[in-house]
C-alpha cells in the first residue's frame, strides 16, 4: 500500500486531524489494502467506502476502472489505490500535536501572565 506514515501526516495536514484520529483513520486504509497496491471496491465495507471517497475528493486515493466480459455481458470492476502523497505537495506537514498535548496547551494559556513573571528572591 505505501508509507502509512505519509498517508498520516497528510490526514493531519488536509483534515486538520488530531495525530491520534489520523493514526487511525491510515490503519482502517491500511487494513482495508492488506498489503497490495491496489483494492477492490467490492471487497470493501460501505463505510471503508464512504471514508475512501473523501479521501478521493482530497486527491489522497485514486480509482480505476476496468471493463471485463462476463456471461457475454459488459461490467466494470473499480479498484482504488493511494496517491503519491509526494506528489500532493504537502511535505511540510508541521509538528505533530496530540490531544494530551492540546489539552495541555490549553491549561497553560489560561494561567494568568503574573505567573509567568520571574519574582527576584526575597
Amino acid at each position: 500500500m505505501g508509507d502509512v506514515n505519509k498517508l498520516e501526516h497528510a490526514l493531519r495536514r488536509i483534515f486538520n486531524m488530531m495525530r491520534e484520529d489520523a493514526e487511525a483513520t491510515a490503519k482502517v486504509v491500511e487494513t482495508a489494502f492488506k498489503g497490495e497496491d491496489e483494492v477492490n471496491d467490492e471487497d470493501l465495507d460501505k463505510d471503508v467506502r464512504s471514508l475512501f471517497y473523501a479521501l478521493e475528493k482530497e486527491s489522497l486515493l485514486q480509482v480505476r476502472r476496468t471493463e471485463y466480459k462476463f456471461d457475454g455481458q459488459v461490467r466494470r470492476a473499480y479498484f482504488w489505490r493511494v496517491s503519491r502523497i509526494e506528489s500532493l505537495g504537502l511535505q511540510d506537514f508541521g509538528p505533530a500535536v496530540s490531544k494530551e498535548d492540546l489539552e495541555a496547551s490549553k491549561v497553560y494559556r489560561q494561567l494568568p501572565q503574573e505567573l509567568w513573571a520571574r519574582k527576584p528572591a526575597a
